[in-house]
């Protein structure tokens, strides 16, 4: 199982893609995820505008 984890954390990730790193406490998680959700919102306003 680490194995897998560390091999997914080693993949290339573009630089407009939004990643989430669950390596805290689930409030960290959550707060994070929350202001992903407001970036991706942000990116998709300033793509229609």
């Amino acid at each position: 199982e680490i194995a897998q984890r560390l091999a997914r954390a080693a993949r290339y990730t573009p630089n407009e893609c939004l990643t989430l790193n669950n390596d805290g406490r689930l409030s960290q998680s959550v707060d994070a995820l929350v202001s992903l959700i407001r970036i991706h919102g942000n990116r998709r306003e300033q793509q229609t505008a």
